[in-house]
């Protein structure tokens, strides 16, 4: 007798993991320049010379992630002499976390106890002058790392060739086009970042992605050309986010399946569009960070205005985080003149207090 599963239908999908964020395509479409420019800024460790460092921005899916891992490992495959070392600092937000990263790439085994960062920072030094290595830390969402407590490690490696001889090539990667302004002076000073810009995906280009992915997603005759159109069309309303497009696609799918269908209809990808939440994308301005956003999201389910003080506690019951950072946050959106901030007098007239408002 046949298992549950071998008793489903085959249903539309060859390679879901096409369609899926992490998905390293064999061809990256519409940035072979991007590529080139990020490639150049490393060609010089092959030489024993200095890496470029780079500022990597634009909008949320418009290749940025893609692009970096895809030239990292290409880099690793032309010369020995470059360690390279990517970092999604959502996940490694502490100058240790990145350090501890560093040091597992060039083969340092850190005891279980655990060590301090300065001694994690020594060991990296020594491992590099022994190997005659340059290491090349590509940090994704480095808003995460750029705040008050995460700068240490920028002038850290930024100074490491003045300070200890090594080579660090540093590549920044952020949909917040303001990022280096939010930097130390003397660190920003360090680093002179190069900057690279993505730029948000036509319609055109969205819809091209979108079939390439397809033909390796997708069985042959489970998607039209009107589904491809429909669901480039969402991501180009989210603002050329080819997230938005695949992960549209990618659930619409799955919606096809659940109905006992090998094939993907309309009704699928709308049904994916607003269930995947995506078309909030098309309400956030441009180069507004994932945390800026959820303050946005607070002051607007909260009447448009609280004090800083509510804005940190509700803020720490969606996403737990340091004041400091929120705080980092809150100046960031008035920059933008998203949010005002203005001095008032405290409950029950205690002292002065912050109110935050949208503009």
């Amino acid at each position: 007798m046949k298992g549950i599963f071998e008793r489903l239908d085959a249903g539309v999908f060859r390679d879901e993991r096409a369609l899926l964020p992490e998905y390293a395509p064999a061809e990256i479409l519409y940035r072979g320049d991007e590529m080139r420019a990020f490639a150049r800024s490393m060609q010089g460790v092959a030489r024993g010379s200095r890496p470029e460092n780079l500022f990597v921005y634009g909008p949320t899916g418009t290749g940025k992630t893609t692009v970096a891992r895809r030239v990292l490992s290409e880099l690793a495959e032309y010369t020995d002499r470059a360690v390279p070392v990517y970092v999604n600092c959502w996940q490694h937000s502490t100058r240790q976390a990145v350090l501890s990263l560093i040091a597992e790439a060039l083969g340092e085994a850190l005891p279980r106890r655990g060590i301090g960062s300065d001694e994690i920072f020594s060991r990296i030094i020594q491992s590099m002058k022994y190997q005659q290595k340059a290491v090349i830390v590509v940090l994704d969402e480095a808003d995460r790392i750029a705040n008050f407590e995460g700068q240490p490690l920028l002038y850290d490696l930024s100074r490491a060739k003045e300070n200890f001889g090594v080579d660090f090539g540093l590549v920044l990667i952020s949909n917040a086009t303001d990022l280096t302004a939010r930097l130390d002076d003397r660190i920003r000073s360090s680093l002179r970042l190069s900057p690279l810009e993505f730029k948000k995906y036509s319609p055109s280009q969205l819809k091209d992605i979108l079939s390439a992915r397809a033909k390796t997603a997708l069985l042959p005759q489970a998607c039209g050309e009107e589904i491809i159109g429909l669901c480039a069309a969402f991501g180009a309303k989210a603002g050329g986010d080819a997230r938005v497009a695949l992960e549209t696609l990618w659930q619409a799918a799955r919606n096809a399946e659940k109905r006992g269908s090998k094939k993907i209809e309309e009704r699928d990808a709308r049904l994916a569009y607003e269930g995947t939440g995506a078309w909030k994308k098309e309400q956030r301005s441009g180069g507004v960070l994932a945390g800026e956003q959820l303050v946005l999201d607070i002051l607007s389910k909260h009447g448009g205005s609280m004090t800083s003080g509510e804005l940190y506690e509700k803020y720490n019951r969606a996403c737990p985080q340091s004041d400091r950072q929120v705080r980092n946050y809150v100046e960031a959106l008035e920059r933008r003149k998203l949010v005002a901030a203005e001095e008032a007098q405290a409950a029950g007239g205690r002292g002065k207090t912050r109110v935050i408002r949208l503009v």
